[in-house]
């Protein structure tokens, strides 16, 4: 078990396909690129941001998860 002062890892995944934003709001991504969770919006959407500080919306689809929200 890790220690209690061990901090947790941050959830994030990663981009499995390119995904262009199309509205306001929407968050484009590029294959292989890392992302950290915010939260889930809905059971097709996730809110993240880029390591550029960018955040927004993108579909769980184009992601695979690597470390899930709590």
């Amino acid at each position: 078990m890790p220690s209690p002062s061990a901090p947790a890892p941050l959830p994030r995944c990663q981009a499995q396909f390119d995904f262009e934003a199309e509205s306001e709001g929407e968050l484009p991504l590029k294959e292989g690129q890392i992302i950290n969770l915010i939260s889930q919006i809905d059971e097709n959407w996730f809110e993240g941001s880029l390591p550029t500080g960018q955040t927004g919306y993108f579909p769980i689809s184009y992601v695979k998860v690597l470390t899930p929200l709590p």
